[in-house]
């Protein structure tokens, strides 16, 4: 029962066993005939704690990868502490003899094999028992046409039931369905709330936290939280614990197989050798499957093509075996990708999961950068198109991958190329019109809050914001329309804005990645030209308020006046000082979240020498406030630093509110003493 079916080395422990590192899903119950598409979403833990006095009729559903055997583990214990008595079958296990009597007669060699003392079915009460099925779509040897008379023979003598089993399980159009007696529940990839409990359960495991300082805990957890979410990508592959504790396990690792790969390269490679070395007994040919996959990705790349018929499969065989000069049965190679979980093959040949194409697209142009001028030039062509998804992905892979510098030389070329009529906002006398909205800033508040208590109303937040933005990623218009070869001259203002911001993150993570291996020039080159891009965006949104305030006062008053207030004669200040407040908040919002966006993006405490040279040959007020930004994220308040600022921009509102929002972020975010509360409170008044 604690057997994790997979091995994880751990750092503080020779052997990891379930109960160290289980977290319970969250669920989606499935509804039949349900008109709307709002599903309720329920805790297996919390679904287990209830017996029902009907009987436990529930199917878990999953892809191969999702826990499904270890939630069964998990119900196996739960019920058994309920006194009841559960016994673990795995489908396979059910072969074509599916007579109640032989599966009773199975049922007891099961129970022989996981109690400590067997027991006969005729001995006990058959309401205890607790049949729990894995796998149930693998039973009588995978043919549904069985499955009703099994689960009716199972049910005819045992009223709790739980099966486990793959998504398409439970679609079945025959009028005898197998399941309809039974509650469905999805099992959910991890979001931000569960990564954080599985990191924080990994990361504390043989360790007594009490002797450790809670910052440098937090500070430890949130850089492998922020590693996962950047492996994580737009959903590069489904977030379930076998691929999290397969990153933690990366990052506690200090060997990468491959010296030209980034940590996230190791990490992509070692879940694609699992995926072979399960199914190719033959050693010697996992670098031709390796090359097969490679050229196949490609192939469809340079096509724009989604998925290949079997035709057109098979030709394409037959023209890479003639390129590689081999003869393979295609059939074999069909099989072993499907069986290996990375080709989809259903009448159509598809990648399984995105990591594996954008992985191998990188590949084949990071191997072949030096040897091929087309090569370069795709490239080229793909990193100022980043506004289009795939495109982005895929280079940020061969960053990955390669450490070129062709590849950061042209990042850092189109970065030059973005807002490029625009000036960086040096946040000084540029802003004097924003500072003259408000005669002085609102009064902020130093609150006295429980970390770990804000910390989960951040995660919350997070849960809502990352499904706020796949549908938003859903509803939005699409730029895969637009190829390598197209014109993008006329691209709209939301095209240049995500490329800005996809830029800026994917030139923090080559600095972070590659902070060893880069020329200490090419370093402050990386980083002067991420802090400029959001600061010509910044530059370029606060000039529009700037430009246009008083038009925007004068707007927003007139809809105020043509409006009717109960509150009305509540205001404290005229419809026009309120606009004018209103229209400073959105300059702060966008200087405050701009600031952080290329903190964040950048922090890395291996840079702090970087960063020292390109505040000292820009030391305005952004360049100073993005700096404390990264060093509130990697080593705490510098109170020196914190002084200096405060005195330089006390007569600059704009900068003042986010200095001093940027200090309350972080006592929010970690533990401050008594003492560095009342030297920020003497520094700020």
């Amino acid at each position: 029962l604690n057997d994790m079916e997979a091995t994880f080395a751990h750092p503080n422990k020779d052997k990891v066993y379930l109960e160290d590192i289980y977290i319970s899903p969250d669920l989606q119950k499935l509804e039949r005939n349900q008109k709307s598409n709002v599903n309720k979403t329920i805790k297996l833990s919390v679904l287990s704690d209830a017996i029902d006095f009907d009987g436990i009729k529930q199917v878990f559903l999953g892809d191969e990868l999702a826990g499904k055997t270890a939630s069964c583990k998990y119900n196996f214990q739960k019920y058994f502490n309920q006194n009841m008595l559960p016994v673990i079958i795995n489908g396979e296990e059910i072969n074509n003899n599916i007579k109640i009597g032989i599966l009773e007669k199975l049922i007891e060699k099961k129970i022989a094999d996981q109690y400590s003392i067997p027991f006969l079915l005729s001995e006990i009460n058959y309401d205890d028992i607790v049949i729990i099925v894995d796998d149930f779509h693998k039973s009588a040897k995978g043919f549904n046409k069985y499955w009703h008379t099994l689960i009716r023979n199972l049910e005819s003598k045992f009223k709790n039931i739980i099966l486990t089993g793959i998504p398409l399980m439970t679609i079945d159009n025959s009028n005898n369905e197998p399941f309809k007696n039974f509650d469905n529940y999805l099992i959910l990839e991890f979001g931000p709330i569960l990564r954080k409990e599985i990191v924080q359960k990994w990361k504390r495991l043989n360790i007594n936290d009490k002797y450790i300082d809670k910052n440098e805990l937090l500070r430890n957890e949130d850089e492998a939280l922020q590693h996962i979410k950047t492996a994580i990508g737009k959903n590069y592959f489904p977030v379930f614990p076998f691929y999290i504790l397969s990153m933690l396990q990366a990052l506690e690792g200090n060997s990468v197989s491959n010296p030209n790969y980034s940590i996230h390269g190791f990490y992509y490679e070692n879940l694609i050798n699992r995926c072979f070395s399960r199914f190719i007994s033959n050693k010697k040919e996992i670098n031709l499957y390796y090359n097969y996959l490679t050229y196949f990705c490609y192939f469809l790349f340079e096509n724009e093509a989604k998925s290949l018929s079997i035709k057109e499969f098979k030709e394409f065989h037959t023209m890479y075996c003639n390129k590689v000069d081999i003869t393979f049965s295609v059939e074999k190679i069909m099989q072993t990708f499907n069986d290996a979980s990375l080709l989809s093959i259903n009448h159509n040949v598809s990648v399984k999961e995105k990591y594996v194409y954008y992985f191998f697209v990188a590949k084949y142009l990071a191997d072949n950068i030096n040897n091929d001028k087309k090569v370069k030039e795709v490239i080229s062509k793909m990193s100022i198109r980043i506004f289009r998804d795939d495109y982005a992905n895929i280079i940020l892979f061969i960053t990955h991958l390669s450490k070129d510098n062709f590849i950061i030389d042209e990042l850092i070329k189109n970065a030059n190329l973005i807002f490029n009529d625009i000036e960086p906002t040096k946040l000084d006398d540029d802003i004097k019109n924003i500072n003259k909205l408000v005669e002085s800033i609102p009064i902020q508040v130093l609150k006295l809050v429980d970390v770990d208590e804000k910390r989960e109303i951040e995660l919350i937040e997070q849960e809502k914001s990352e499904k706020d933005e796949r549908e938003f990623e859903n509803e939005t218009k699409s730029y895969n329309h637009i190829g390598l070869e197209d014109d993008i001259s006329t691209i709209d203002f939301l095209a240049w804005l995500t490329m800005a911001f996809k830029t800026i993150d994917i030139l923090g993570q080559i600095a972070k990645k590659h902070w060893g291996e880069m020329d200490g020039e090419l370093k402050i080159k990386l980083i002067n030209s991420t802090y400029n891009l959001g600061l010509r965006f910044l530059g370029y949104y606060l000039q529009m308020l700037q430009t246009n305030s008083s038009e925007i006062v004068e707007h927003l008053t007139k809809i105020f006046n043509t409006k009717t207030f109960k509150d009305t004669h509540s205001l404290k200040k005229s419809i026009e000082e309120e606009t004018r407040d209103y229209i400073f908040r959105l300059c702060f919002m966008a200087t405050f979240g701009t600031t952080k966006r290329i903190s964040s993006s950048v922090s890395d405490v291996e840079l702090k020498q970087t960063f020292a040279k390109v505040l000292e040959e820009n030391p305005n007020n952004a360049y100073q406030l993005i700096d404390l930004g990264i060093k509130l994220i990697y080593s705490g308040i510098p109170m020196q630093q914190v002084k200096e600022l405060k005195e330089t921009m006390t007569k600059n509102n704009l900068c003042m509110m986010v200095l001093q929002n940027l200090i309350i972020d972080h006592s929010y975010m970690f533990e401050i003493s008594h003492t560095e509360r009342s030297k920020i409170n003497s520094i700020f008044g």
